[in-house]
């Protein structure tokens, strides 16, 4: 059993991260391209959810044309940045 003058509760979590390998190295940095990616897809998905949310909460009705309106902008977003990815992907093979 251990004393508590010799236990220090964060000393198996720094055992264990001494172990595992860095988190971010100068190797594994993100290129611009994949940020533009990542930045794209993030935003169609921010769109898809804050465009219908905000207008609920500012009881306006969510008509058709917005609905579209919404997954052509969203939808939209989300293919250029899957492109984005894809074209980087291709480049960097």
């Amino acid at each position: 059993m251990r004393t508590e003058e010799h236990y220090h509760p964060e000393s198996a979590c720094i055992r264990l991260a001494r172990r595992l390998p860095p988190l971010f190295t100068m190797d594994n940095r993100k290129t611009i391209g994949e940020m533009f990616g990542d930045f794209l897809r993030e935003a169609a998905v921010l769109t898809a959810v804050f465009i219908p949310l905000d207008r609920t909460l500012m009881g306006e009705p969510l008509t058709a044309g917005w609905t579209v309106a919404i997954l052509g902008i969203s939808g939209g977003l989300l293919a250029a940045g899957m492109a984005v990815e894809r074209m980087r992907k291709w480049k960097t093979s």
